[in-house]
C-alpha cells in the first residue's frame, strides 16, 4: 500500500490498483497480555475502533491492501497495538 504521490514507475506496476479510500474496523489493546501462553493476546483488554483512511494508495491486491501493511498502518495511527482489518473500501477504475 504505496501513496500516490509517493510512488515510483515500478510500484505502479506491481501495485495496479488504486484505492481513494479505506475503511478500517478492528480493536486496540488497552492492557497488558494476561500471561505469557501462546494466546495471551486474545485475552487482553481491547476497545473496539473505526476510522477511514483517506487519500489516493496504489494497492497489491484487487480486493485491497496487504492486511500486514495495513494493520501496521493503522497501528501507527491510532499509537497502539491491535488487531486491525478491511472494511471496505472504494477502487477507482484503470
Amino acid at each position: 500500500m504505496i501513496p500516490v504521490d509517493k510512488a515510483s514507475d515500478y510500484q505502479r506496476c506491481i501495485y495496479p490498483w488504486i484505492y481513494d479510500r479505506i475503511e478500517v474496523t478492528g480493536s486496540r489493546f488497552t492492557g497488558p497480555a494476561t500471561g505469557t501462553h501462546l494466546m495471551a493476546d486474545m485475552d487482553r483488554p481491547t476497545e473496539s475502533v473505526a476510522f477511514c483512511l483517506l487519500g489516493t494508495f496504489h494497492c497489491e491486491f484487487q480486493s485491497g491492501p496487504n492486511l500486514l501493511v495495513l494493520a501496521d498502518m493503522a497501528a501507527d495511527i491510532i499509537g497502539c497495538n491491535g488487531r486491525y482489518g478491511m472494511k471496505g473500501g472504494r477502487r477507482i477504475g484503470l
